[in-house]
């Protein structure tokens, strides 16, 4: 479980995010635009301001986005994340009490939902003339967050295998259940088989490990 900061600006979100890089704090590692790859736009002056974005640098953590009616002072704001969905219903229902949620809270969440939703899945596979270049996008976005400045040394090769075994990893809870995904046919070949260590060799491979593959900002 984790709890950030979330701030909010009408139209000065990007150029606000480049200032705090400027003086060093750290830079964006997610950034999401409003209208991009055909997600609603509630009104036409807010297509390709941010939607969505993440901070990251020593000791900071925080999200942001551009909302047309965002106040000069709307106050603090804060993004919980959780990996279990069973845990995040039981812990948002305690909140609930006394809570409110608006449309524009649920649109928000729909559109965030859909960025990730698209970002995991890829193109339309029917769609040859995108199909690559649009997939190889999903794959770096799903690895740019766990490997920031050495995604660049990494060959396309591997980052496609790499991408496939993080969104396993992400599909399950334990190393040695997303080890039984992912060696399902080799493991039945062993006379003995240790999922587990085998992925987290793999993993090791990248500087990754499951806890820091699975937590997602």
């Amino acid at each position: 479980m984790q709890l950030a900061n979330y701030l909010f600006f009408t139209t000065h979100c990007e150029p606000a995010l480049a200032f705090y890089s400027e003086c060093g704090l750290g830079r964006v590692t997610l950034l999401v635009r409003h209208g991009e790859r055909g997600l609603p736009v509630h009104n036409e002056a807010m297509r390709g301001k941010v939607m969505h974005a993440k901070f990251e640098g020593p000791g900071v953590e925080f999200y942001a986005s551009d909302n047309d009616d965002a106040e000069p002072m709307r106050g603090s704001a804060h993004m919980l994340t959780m990996n279990d969905r069973e845990q995040t219903r039981t812990l948002f229902e305690k909140l609930a009490s006394g809570g409110r949620i608006t449309d524009r809270d649920v649109d928000g969440e729909i559109a965030r939902l859909q960025a990730d939703w698209q970002r995991d899945a890829g193109p339309d596979p029917g769609d040859a003339t995108t199909a690559a270049p649009v997939a190889a996008r999903a794959d770096d976005d799903v690895l740019r967050e766990l490997l920031a400045g050495r995604l660049d040394a990494i060959d396309r090769f591997d980052r496609v295998q790499l991408a496939a075994v993080v969104r396993c990893c992400r599909r399950h809870r334990s190393l040695s259940a997303a080890g039984r995904e992912l060696f399902a046919v080799s493991r039945q070949q062993r006379a003995t088989s240790n999922d587990a260590d085998r992925l987290r060799k793999y993993l090791l491979r990248f500087g990754l490990d499951f806890a820091t593959t699975t937590a997602r900002g």
